[in-house]
């Protein structure tokens, strides 16, 4: 663990940055693989089928948002804690998350599962679709808490600057679900075939097989937790520490499904045709942008522990890499999508229709990654400083005032293709503001607290 910390408190930051978030990329790559394989599988059984998983998406983004504002809130106060030489009171914020991950989560899977129904049709689906998405949501909403249990355990691991192990783990669980997937959607050998039902009991087994991993290495490898003691004369404290930043990002991470379920209608006016390649490309958007991802995770400890150590150079040094990283990877990218684009649609759907819609978002959504970047960077910087409220402030800024009303508007005047082009506006408005209050904030505040050497 110490080890850990020493490697990101010293040396140069763009090469420790970079061999950080190396392997989380590639652990991201297994994970949204799979869920490109996923969607590849479920496109050979229909159209519908497409459209009906496409419906799932806003409220898997939603759980996704619970458990990594929390992961958030535990990473920041533990990379803070080993940065200033604190070990005792990170095996104690460990234990109280994931006591804390598991309060949150059980009113949010009896509530989905009660009112499912609902809630699909309040989002625009179709009442032909409504059994296939009951097939996939209904053990999907008692499954996510073997979701949480890797997600924060990875984050814990993550946070002392190990990001190897969480790389390996993720690329575990994306090996199982593909390996397993068609076995229960396509009813392989002895299994029936189970479609949309069987895509989803082998999403939650490697969801499974990722939670033993991740808590054998916090037990048995770094020595992190311990469920002997579960330190509940402290658990006010750590509840307090983890909230304070978790809440914030708890709260804007959930503009993120509100308005993916607000997109998501708004493409539904224009058929089930459009929402299938809607939510084609914007798993492909998310493979896309696996390098700015990747580096916003490593960014968060990165700044953290150096925080902890009174490090302000190399937190301003991690803040620069990013804004120049961002943009080359972005323009890498665009040159991607611009000379193969195409073919990449094709693999998931031969349809004209959908593969023109593929293509036009993913080569103008593509062209504004770099923006994205820069505010995605802010974010993150912002709640590794202990400063979520300005975290939150841009986040509000980037949904409420400008992917809803540019895409709404965007519809209203331009079909289909006006609501990318809010998407894409509203990405770059984002970065440029995101960016402008981190370089503010540093000017401000950082500049000053490092000496003349």
């Amino acid at each position: 663990m110490k080890n850990h910390s020493e490697k990101i408190l010293n040396g140069h930051i763009g090469d420790k940055l970079i061999r950080m978030a190396i392997p989380m990329g590639f652990g991201a790559l297994a994970i949204m693989l799979f869920n490109i394989v996923d969607t590849f599988y479920i496109s050979m059984l229909s159209t519908q089928h497409l459209a009906a998983i496409a419906f799932t998406f806003p409220i898997a983004i939603i759980v996704h948002a619970l458990i990594t504002g929390i992961g958030m809130g535990i990473s920041v106060n533990v990379s803070q804690a080993l940065g200033s030489g604190h070990y005792n009171k990170v095996k104690r914020l460990i234990v109280h998350s994931l006591i804390l991950g598991f309060l949150i989560l059980i009113p949010l899977s009896v509530l989905g599962t009660l009112f499912k129904e609902q809630i699909f049709l309040a989002m625009g689906a179709t009442p032909d679709l409504i059994p296939m998405i009951l097939d996939y949501m209904t053990p999907w909403f008692f499954g996510i808490f073997f979701l949480a249990i890797p997600m924060l355990s990875n984050s814990i691991i993550r946070s002392t600057g190990n990001t190897k192990t969480p790389a390996y783990i993720m690329m575990l669980s994306g090996l199982v679900n593909i390996v397993v997937n068609p076995i229960l959607i396509f009813g392989i050998g002895p299994f029936p075939r189970m479609e949309l039902f069987g895509a989803i009991l082998a999403t939650i087994f490697a969801w499974f097989i990722a939670g033993l991993a991740s808590l054998y290495v916090l037990i048995k490898k770094e020595k992190l937790l311990d469920l002997s003691d579960l330190y509940l004369d402290k658990i006010k404290d750590s509840f307090k520490s983890i909230l304070h930043l978790a809440l914030p990002a708890i709260g804007t991470n959930l503009l993120m499904p509100l308005t993916a379920t607000f997109l998501t209608k708004l493409v539904s006016q224009y058929g089930n045709y459009a929402v299938a390649a809607y939510g084609v490309a914007t798993r492909l958007q998310s493979l896309s942008l696996i390098g700015v991802l990747a580096l916003a995770s490593v960014m968060s400890p990165f700044i953290g522990q150096n925080i902890g150590a009174k490090k302000y150079e190399r937190v301003i040094g991690t803040i620069r890499f990013g804004r120049k990283f961002s943009f080359i990877w972005g323009l890498s990218i665009f040159v991607i999508f611009i000379l193969s684009g195409e073919y990449i649609a094709r693999i998931f759907n031969n349809d004209p229709y959908i593969i023109g819609i593929i293509v036009f978002y993913m080569i103008l959504t593509s062209l504004s990654y770099g923006f994205f970047g820069l505010g995605r960077f802010s974010n993150v910087s912002f709640n590794a400083m202990k400063k979520p409220l300005l975290s939150s402030i841009i986040l509000i800024i980037r949904f409420f005032f400008l992917v809803i009303p540019l895409s709404y508007f965007g519809s209203k005047f331009f079909g289909l293709k006006g609501i990318f082009y809010g998407l894409f506006l509203s990405n770059v408005l984002y970065g440029i503001i995101g960016d402008s209050i981190l370089r503010l904030y540093v000017n401000r505040n950082l500049l000053k607290k490092i000496t003349p050497n």
